[in-house]
């Protein structure tokens, strides 16, 4: 964080500083790759655990140690790989082009990061065998034939289905492509390369410092004065209670780029006061759940980030599209929240019920709030407006607005002990290594579709049909759906937007309006089932409400994400209008 805004400053100083871009990959790289055990101890490795779940505990075991040994064989391989990656690049004197610097050192701890996950993984392995004790607090947790490829696709979902994280699920059949595309050294050493080039990357920084970013708001306090400034200002009027929660939420999301963080922190908040204001149990759950999904729309976005880097489109451009939507999909879902307000409130005067009354309050009041707030709008319309006049790159804004937020905080907030400081980056450093190494193994499996044909002869094909290319779109949209009921939106976007991408550009439509519509799919995801993670996220804030309550309260909003994705197609500017005027 510091380096990007150090960098950012001197360069607008005109300050010749040389080498900072190489600093910051090569820094990023080995953070990567030394987090990898850190998050495996902590249990943060994502994974579908559907089945996983509903199955004896016996075969849980079973699943684990097949996650275990899968670990070990890819990132031993990996070890070995990336040694004679390193050794190659000492004896041939391999340097970044501004600071001199050996490439061999990245690589180096490339090596001693995955030796020493291989490590992680090998005591993972001896709990399970029950061979020595789990301490205390241990988390359980040339050309070929296209058709290999589709069968690496089956195996990859196979694999997933048992509960194997995401991450070793793609790299298992993202190196056994590469094997099969060649050979076993030939094979472990294009996987090593590829696992360096696409970490050591300037761009990838952005997504652990808008993380980060995030982390500062969402621990100082901002989410309480946020909703406060909602309430006052919008909760007069009918269902004002849940339009602040709405625009809350999507405040929030300008902030944290987080669902997760918009519905664990606005639920704690938000439902104590509809409870006391007697909103109806199943509309409040649902409105909270529903809110928290504008949090992977509104920018900076984590999920609009990983489309950028699966598609090569613009990350700026694609933040900068997803504003004009996020606030449709924000006003359709204020909309609706007053017509059921009135409902409930006509059907509870006639059964004879009282409805307490509003709070008002003064201008003097709504004002004082406001203020509280004012450097954190100042900071997001300084990250956006960085990005949208080309002032600065992703991870430039990422890493001043990181900074800016951290100084705001300590400031306003008094968040200056070190433990939160501490507290925070390790958090961190938590979510972006789960989210990079899936991120990393994406590119293997990638790029094994890429050289068995995979995605270049399905888009041929489907081009090629004499079919209305909407009708397509529909169906691409209900697989998008079907994917985010079952998985997380990163791991969907990564599978998927290899296969997708060539698709829609052969089709004709725009990537950046594409990814738009792809993220309002995973939002409708975030609150389906089975997995709906924003729906058990509520469940978990009120235990007395059953999870049939909260996902009958989130279904109006479910079909108004639908909606909102008719609009898009209907008027396709509204996503690609702003980026269209962008400076770059």
């Amino acid at each position: 964080m510091l380096l990007v805004f150090l960098d950012v400053v001197f360069r607008r100083l005109r300050l010749a500083v040389q080498g900072g871009m190489d600093l910051m990959e090569i820094s990023f790289c080995i953070l990567c790759f030394f987090s990898f055990s850190f998050a495996w101890v902590k249990g943060d490795h994502i994974r579908v655990e559907i089945l996983l779940e509903r199955v004896s505990p016996k075969l849980q075991k079973g699943m684990r140690l097949l996650s275990i040994f899968l670990g070990l064989m890819i990132f031993g391989s990996l070890v070995y790989a990336s040694f004679q990656l390193a050794s190659a690049s000492f004896r041939h004197g391999d340097t970044t082009m501004d600071l001199g610097f050996p490439h061999g050192i990245p690589q180096t701890a490339m090596v001693i990061g995955s030796g020493w996950f291989c490590l992680q993984l090998g005591v993972s392995l001896l709990y399970e065998l029950d061979i020595i004790r789990k301490p205390h607090g241990y988390d359980k947790r040339g050309r070929m034939e296209p058709w290999f490829g589709v069968l690496g696709f089956i195996t990859l979902l196979v694999l997933l289905a048992l509960g194997v994280p995401i991450a070793f699920a793609m790299a298992g059949v993202g190196l056994a492509g590469f094997v099969l595309l060649s050979n076993w050294n030939a094979g472990v050493a294009a996987f090593s390369i590829v696992a360096y080039s696409n970490t050591a990357h300037f761009v990838l920084a952005c997504i652990p410092l808008f993380i980060l970013m995030g982390q500062f708001a969402y621990r100082s306090g901002i989410t309480k004065d946020l909703y406060d400034v909602m309430h006052k200002w919008i909760g007069s009027v009918p269902g004002g209670l849940g339009i602040a929660t709405v625009f809350a939420s999507a405040g929030l999301g300008a902030v944290t780029g987080s669902s997760v963080a918009a519905v664990a922190t606005l639920g704690e908040i938000a439902l104590p006061e509809l409870k006391r204001h007697r909103y109806d149990p199943t509309f409040s759950v649902g409105t909270i759940a529903a809110a928290g999904t504008l949090g992977i729309l509104i920018p900076p976005s984590v999920t609009m980030i990983v489309y950028g880097l699966a598609t090569e489109t613009s990350i700026g451009k694609l933040f900068i599209a997803g504003i004009i939507p996020g606030i449709l999909v924000a006003v359709l879902f204020s909309a609706w929240i007053p017509v059921c307000n009135i409902l409930d409130t006509r059907k509870k005067i006639t059964a004879g019920i009282s409805v307490p009354k509003a709070d008002v309050y003064t201008l003097s009041e709504k004002l004082a709030i406001t203020v509280k707030i004012f450097p954190f709008i100042v900071i997001v319309a300084m990250v956006l407006g960085s990005l949208y006049t080309g002032w600065a790159t992703p991870s430039e804004a990422a890493g001043v607005g990181a900074f800016l937020v951290l100084l705001a905080a300590i400031s306003l907030y008094k968040m200056y002990r070190p433990k939160d400081i501490l507290n925070i980056l390790m958090r961190t450093t938590r979510e972006s290594t789960m989210i990079m190494m899936i991120i990393a193994t994406s590119f293997l499996f990638g790029a094994v579709l890429t050289n068995l044909y995979i995605a270049q002869t399905l888009a041929q094909n489907i081009v090629a049909m004499e079919v209305n290319r909407w009708i397509i779109m529909f169906l691409i949209n209900i697989l998008l759906l079907a994917a985010g009921c079952f998985l997380p939106p990163v791991a969907v976007i990564l599978i998927l937007s290899p296969i997708l991408h060539p698709i829609i550009t052969g089709l004709g439509f725009d990537p950046i309006w594409f990814g738009v519509v792809m993220t309002l799919n995973l939002e409708a995801g975030l609150i389906t089932p089975p997995v709906g993670l924003n729906l058990y996220i509520v469940k978990g804030i009120a235990p007395d409400i059953p999870l049939s309550t909260v996902l009958r309260g989130s279904i109006p909003f479910i079909l108004l994400l639908f909606l909102g994705i008719l609009v898009l197609c209907f008027f396709p500017g509204l996503a690609t209008w702003l980026p269209a005027k962008m400076i770059m």
